[in-house]
């Protein structure tokens, strides 16, 4: 109890730290996969704008709008400077992630005849050596009048930091002009580690969607025009008598507990749009615990547009998850109803253990030590850092004594875990030829008859001088309180001294 009081302040602070916007930017919180575009609508404000350099216009505009009481227009015009119109989201330190997804509506007032536009993710990677740069981006050419959607797609590599994306409209100039309108503009990203628990989402190859047994509605896979690559799922709704959701249920693994979870595809209303509508709905059934069971969130799609859709459904850590529904809903009007739907896809985001080292990315200072006895040192080093701005570099060079360089974290009275886990990254920079380090956790329990010490350790080498992850797994016995666990790096010579470089060092633990 004490430990989670304890680890549920400190998370507090954790998610209490602000980081500095910029103009024309936001920041990011990792426990969210909702949209990062504030007023991507454009109901009560405009982010976006051109370079100061730019004489191209854009301002809201209640004739005609896309979506809602209000849309953007934008005229290209200056074709003299690169003039794209954009909006730069900056992301916090240290975030990393697997995906990025562009989207929104677009459509042509003028120049629709000869013109076409960019849609581009441009992003932007922390300086680490490599290429800062990776950007993707679509063309369109919608028809007079015509809503288009788009989405761009950018994969992202999960083991660089990201500093910021643009996300930018540019026009290449044809003949003439060119006026448009924008709307339901959103920024979406999947967190490192994140992987779509949907099966054939994409349905490619199969569909794990369905109706129940007691509907008359259908549904089957086609590839008569589908909104993305061979198929589409093609779902007729004609039963409006009973309840009959389009649905697919995904079961948790036990003590699941997540921060999160986003549902999203594409979705075409291909019969039926005049009148009608249909919901797209996240419906998360909690494990027992004497609070009420359920929560969800859905969105209302209507129109022959291909749109993208997403529900973002806040939820609470402190309870386990046992399934969640994914279902689409005709409520009918007048009229049935015919859909296709393509690319759907689950993001959760898992409960986040804090980080109990302070200042484990070194970026600030540096708690680890050298025993006093020790000859063995260690500092802070901005030279060729493996993340961020600094790393520590370490010096092994004192083998007559057992000398491990160390930090100690003591723990709570009467804190009982399942696990903890040393994490981190390092990197060999000299004696990577015949050495090899070793990263140990050591936990000590409190006196109880018992023997009092466990540990785990992994031996690092053989990777030259190139960056290595660890991640030492330290199970424990839940019935025994901890007293303190000493997280050490040892070093065994063979034949010369080492130096390494340290950084990105994360202790987390699971509670009893």
């Amino acid at each position: 109890m004490i430990l989670a009081r304890f680890l549920t302040m400190l998370f507090a602070v954790f998610t209490c730290i602000s980081y500095a916007s910029e103009s024309s930017s936001n920041t990011f919180t990792s426990q969210t996969l909702g949209n990062l575009i504030q007023h991507g609508d454009f109901e009560n404000e405009n982010l976006f704008k051109f370079p100061s350099n730019s004489s191209n216009v854009a301002y809201l505009t209640d004739q005609s709008p896309i979506n809602g009481k209000q849309s953007v227009e934008v005229n290209f015009t200056d074709f003299d400077t690169y003039s794209p119109y954009f909006h730069r989201y900056v992301f916090p330190e240290n975030t990393q992630l697997s995906s990025l997804h562009f989207s929104g509506l677009i459509k042509m007032v003028s120049g629709f005849d000869t013109e076409s536009i960019i849609a581009e993710a441009h992003l932007t990677y922390h300086s680490d050596g490599i290429y800062p740069y990776t950007y993707e981006r679509v063309t369109l050419s919608p028809g007079h009048n015509s809503n288009t959607s788009f989405k761009v797609n950018l994969p992202l590599d999960e083991t660089r930091k990201i500093k910021h994306v643009y996300l930018k409209f540019m026009h290449n100039r044809n003949q003439q002009d060119l006026t448009v309108l924008l709307d339901d503009l959103a920024l979406h990203v999947i967190p490192k580690g994140t992987n779509n628990l949907i099966p054939h989402g994409d349905f490619e190859s199969e569909n794990l969607f369905k109706f129940p047994s007691n509907s008359n509605s259908t549904a089957g896979m086609t590839r008569q025009s589908p909104i993305v690559g061979e198929q589409s799922a093609e779902v007729h709704f004609t039963d409006p008598n009973v309840y009959s959701p389009y649905h697919h249920t995904y079961t948790f693994p036990e003590n699941t507990q997540l921060s999160s979870l986003h549902f999203s595809g594409l979705l075409q209303i291909t019969a039926g749009f005049d009148t009608e509508s249909v919901v797209a709905e996240a419906h998360v059934t909690y494990h027992r615990d004497g609070k009420y069971p359920y929560t969800y969130e859905r969105v209302t799609l209507s129109g022959n547009a291909v749109t993208p859709f997403h529900v973002n459904l806040p939820l609470d850590e402190t309870r386990k998850i046992k399934l969640v529904h994914l279902k689409f809903m005709h409520y009918q009007n007048s009229q049935d109803m015919s859909v296709l739907l393509d690319d759907l896809a689950l993001h959760v985001v898992h409960t986040e253990r804090p980080n109990l080292i302070p200042h484990g990315d070194f970026e600030h200072e540096n708690l680890f030590i050298f025993p006093s006895n020790s000859s063995g040192v260690a500092h802070l080093t901005n030279q060729s850092p493996i993340r961020g701005e600094q790393s520590l570099q370490v010096q092994f060079t004192n083998f007559s004594v057992y000398s491990p360089f160390y930090h100690t974290y003591v723990f709570p009275e009467n804190t009982h875990l399942k696990s903890l886990n040393f994490s981190g990254l390092l990197q060999m920079l000299t004696g990577f030829d015949t050495e090899s380090v070793i990263a140990e956790a050591h936990v000590t329990y409190q006196r109880d008859g018992q023997y009092p010490y466990t540990y785990s350790r992994v031996t690092l080498s053989g990777n030259g001088n190139s960056v290595t992850p660890f991640d030492v797994h330290l199970p424990l016995d839940e019935t025994r309180a901890i007293k303190l666990v000493n997280l050490k790096f040892i070093y065994n010579q063979n034949q010369q001294d080492t130096t390494v470089l340290l950084d990105d060092l994360a202790l987390k633990v699971e509670a009893k």
